[in-house]
């Protein structure tokens, strides 16, 4: 339901356009997650016992546990404010109660804050007022920590421990599972060397056969920290799309470089973990795109269309591979006498 590794990132394009995405990789999906859109003034709960009023209007992949319980896995509201959830599994703390401050069950931070704040650095503040407390929701209390990034393009990660929720700001842009976000930072230092230009062996008489050689040492497994350093390079040095459309394009590519392809990472158990779903969307036009493994084809729900007064709004997800079909191919050379 929560997802076992997951990656996020955020890009603008030339044009100003501020996108966010993320891939959930998980051994699969609660049934009856859909892209859900959760107007203005819907009654959600924070934990037992502790409810609030929606400000502003949401939409992202969620699970509709009840009428007041919708669990946002990641989403934008109508104020340009996006976010995700992702596992940080070994490291959260969760407290028993809230001293001096709000209690919230972990797997509800990212509908308050959606629900609540404007920008990253209302989060922050919101953020600094809550306390995660031991909640499980659906016999379950996944170790979480969340990201959070705004159309003014800054961005923020929070993660819950001894103290509190920590927040950090000023955030790179970038987000995947343990260890803690600090020490993700810190080990880039191990990479200073890496390039996107091709670089000649130093010996004379040898030049370079191929290209890429400037990344050679870029991690390229699915683990925590080496999907944050690829992510990390791959934000830095990819071409800054045009616009909202070329740069969902360049969001889903880059994405698709840290995703989980099925066999190739295993639970425990032995199950296989792989990129359930991806899911991109957009500050300014309040806009959600998305895939699942199997169907690679891009859908979008435009928010600002919808109606905002007729309660939870869903579209379900397809499982099954979408391929577009030509019908006919035209001859653009006359065939050889």
């Amino acid at each position: 339901m929560f997802g076992e590794g997951c990656s996020s990132l955020a890009l603008t394009t030339l044009d100003g356009q501020h996108l966010f995405g993320r891939n959930l990789d998980s051994t699969g999906i609660s049934k009856g997650t859909r892209v859900t859109f959760i107007p203005r003034g819907t009654e959600y709960e924070l934990c037992r016992g502790e409810t609030d009023r929606a400000k502003y209007s949401s939409i992202g992949m969620a699970l509709i546990v009840s009428p007041t319980l919708p669990m946002l896995y990641d989403g934008v509201n109508e104020c340009g404010l996006m976010g995700a959830q992702q596992l940080y599994r070994g490291l959260s703390v969760y407290h028993e109660r809230a001293e001096g401050k709000r209690a919230i069950r972990p797997s509800a931070v990212i509908t308050h804050i959606l629900s609540a704040c404007r920008t990253a650095s209302e989060a922050a503040e919101e953020l600094g007022r809550l306390e995660a407390v031991r909640s499980p929701l659906l016999g379950a209390l996944p170790p979480l920590h969340w990201i959070f990034t705004d159309g003014g393009g800054e961005t923020i990660v929070a993660e819950p421990d001894e103290g509190g929720i920590s927040v950090y700001t000023g955030a790179g842009g970038v987000m995947t599972n343990s260890p803690s976000y600090p020490w993700q930072r810190t080990n880039l230092l191990c990479y200073p060397q890496l390039t996107p230009c091709d670089v000649d062996p130093p010996f004379g008489e040898l030049t370079t056969l191929f290209s890429g050689g400037g990344m050679i040492g870029l991690p390229g497994d699915w683990s925590s920290p080496s999907r944050f350093v690829r992510l990390s390079y791959l934000r830095k040095f990819s071409e800054r799309a045009e616009n909202e459309s070329l740069g969902v394009n360049e969001m889903f590519r880059l994405l698709g470089s840290v995703s989980f392809p099925k066999g190739l990472v295993k639970s425990r158990e032995g199950e296989n973990e792989y990129t359930v779903y991806s899911s991109a969307m957009c500050a300014e036009s309040f806009s959600y795109y998305w895939t699942t493994y199997e169907n690679g084809r891009v859908s979008v729900v435009k928010a600002d269309s919808l109606p905002i007064n007729r309660g939870f709004l869903q579209e379900e997800l397809s499982f099954s591979p979408d391929f577009k079909t030509v019908k006919a191919v035209k001859a653009v050379l006359p065939l050889p006498r």
